[in-house]
Parts: structure tokens; C-alpha cells; sequence
């Protein structure tokens, strides 16, 4: 099924409009945060966290306040690698959550994941374990799992089982991927995956993911990827990723170049909005 939407690129908004999906510019990481028709807040992971610095404190909480966010219904951990979980402490520690989201229980020991559990059980926040088939309950929207199922999680590694979501209103919907590669990309191919107004593209724009037969069946109107400053070992993204996206006729954002990403969705047209676009900041490096 093909998917044609328009998309429109606009300045930065402070406030957002009832119904968002802000991807949020964390640096390392990934951290999206969800306003559904109906006011249900969700926000998917949280970014870095070290001795030296915090994204949930440094970039996420800030956002959220700004934006008026004082309860989140939904926390959802894709996965338990620092870069998604790490900010995720100083948003329980500080703001009222009523559930936390993660995928089926693995075998392996991961510390994060265990001291995280044991912080949302001293702060008296729900903690679910959702797997492939399950949705969550939201207003205005509809929100499936995709992946993992419990027997897959039990045999993949930790970033091919990340939770794989799927956010639906009218005339919108949304892919969030994790940080899958193209081994979970392939088996999603093989179920009822649908076409998608917008990608959260996986693993950061990393060549491991965004498989051409996993874009030709998604077929987004936009991808956004959450990515790290370019340094010393250069970009993240590889030119053939970025080729890819552009043969493919697919608009790529990028935290690294754009700032703060902000979506909205409705009747089928989408309105995005960049924050260093609103300040006039060149978007990209210089090719000379």
C-alpha cells in the first residue's frame, strides 16, 4: 500500500498543538514524547545518562516542562541500553508517571533495567510488560505493539528486541522502532506491517537498519533520526543511509543538524517544524 501525504516544513512553535509528537534532540539517544487527539501523553525513552551529564535532566524534563507536561500516562523503555534508558531515571524521580511500558522479561541481567524497576516500585509507578499483539490504551489514538513477542525476545539481542510501536489518528500514524536492525526489520516484514506517515528511523540512522525493503513496504512521508553530534569518527548516518532515504524520495530530519523535531498529523497533511530551522541556523554541514 502506497502512503502520500504533504509535507509541510515550518519555524518552531513553543507550544504545542493538541495533538504532537516532538522528537526530542537528546544528543545520544533517543527520547519521543506523544500528545494523542485526546490529550494521552507518552514519552519513549529518555535519552543518555553518565557521570557527566543527563539528558532527562539536561534536555528532556526541560521540554517537558516548557511544554506545560506536569503527569506523563505512559513511560515506555524500548530497550534497556543507557542511550534509551539513562534519562529516564531523573523523569521518574521528578514527575508524576502513571505506567511504565517495557518489553517480554529476557534472561540476561542488565543492572539499568533492574535499578530502574526498583525506582519505579519506590515511587509506586505501575510497570508493564507488553509484547507483540498487546495495545495500550489511549485517547483519540490507537497504539499497537508490533514487536517483540515473548518467544522472540527470548532469542534476539537487546536492540532487535525493542519495542516496536505503532501511534494511529485520523489521517496520521507513526512508526517508533527502537534501535532494531535489520534482523528485526525482516521478520516485521512478515507480519501485518503497515505503511506509516512518519519513521522514527531505528538505531539512529546506523547502517545495521533501514533496509530497502523495509522503507519500500513502510513507505514514510518523513523519517526523523535521533542522532549524536558528528565527531572525530565523523556522522553517525553514512552517506549510503542518507542516499537511500533521498532515492527513496523519503525527507530525513535529523536531531544532529535540526534540533528539536515536532510533528502534527491530521487529514492526511503534516506539518513539521524544526527548531534550529526556526532560528535560521544552517542545517547541515558545508559540502566545501
Amino acid at each position: 500500500m502506497l502512503l502520500f501525504v504533504a509535507v509541510t516544513v515550518v519555524f518552531w512553535r513553543s507550544t504545542p498543538q493538541e495533538a504532537t509528537v516532538d522528537i526530542i534532540d537528546v544528543g545520544t539517544g533517543d527520547s519521543i514524547f506523544v500528545c494523542t487527539p485526546g490529550g494521552t501523553t507518552l514519552l519513549v525513552d529518555g535519552g543518555d545518562a553518565s557521570d557527566y551529564s543527563d539528558a532527562g535532566e539536561r534536555a528532556v524534563l526541560p521540554f517537558l516542562y516548557a511544554n506545560g507536561v506536569k503527569k506523563l500516562d505512559y513511560v515506555v523503555v524500548t530497550h534497556s541500553h543507557r542511550d534509551h534508558i539513562g534519562g529516564l531515571f531523573h523523569i521518574i524521580e521528578r514527575l508524576a508517571v502513571d505506567t511504565v511500558i517495557l518489553g517480554p522479561k529476557n534472561e540476561e541481567e542488565n543492572k539499568l533495567e533492574q535499578d530502574f524497576l526498583t525506582l519505579c516500585a519506590n515511587r509506586d509507578v505501575e510497570v508493564l510488560r507488553l509484547s507483540a499483539g498487546d495495545t495500550l490504551p489511549a485517547e483519540g489514538a490507537a497504539i499497537q505493539v508490533l514487536h517483540p513477542s515473548a518467544a522472540w525476545a527470548k532469542k534476539a539481542d537487546r536492540n532487535n528486541r525493542s519495542l516496536v510501536l505503532h501511534v494511529a489518528w485520523q489521517g496520521f500514524s507513526l512508526l517508533l522502532t527502537g534501535d532494531i536492525e535489520a534482523e528485526a526489520e525482516t521478520h516485521l516484514l512478515n507480519t501485518a506491517l503497515d505503511a506509516a506517515s512518519v519513521l522514527k528511523v531505528a538505531h539512529h540512522g546506523s547502517p545495521t537498519s533501514s533496509t530497502e525493503e523495509f522503507l519500500l513496504q513502510v513507505n514514510p512521508a518523513a523519517a526523523i533520526a535521533s542522532v549524536r553530534k558528528a565527531d572525530r569518527r565523523g556522522s553517525f548516518i553514512p552517506d549510503m543511509i542518507m542516499e537511500r532515504y533521498e532515492e527513496f524520495g523519503i525527507p530525513l530530519f535529523r536531531t544532529d543538524w535540526h534540533g528539536g523535531v515536532r510533528i502534527t498529523g491530521h487529514n492526511g497533511d503534516l506539518l513539521i517544524t524544526t527548531a534550529r530551522g526556526a532560528r535560521g541556523y544552517s542545517l547541515e554541514p558545508s559540502k566545501e
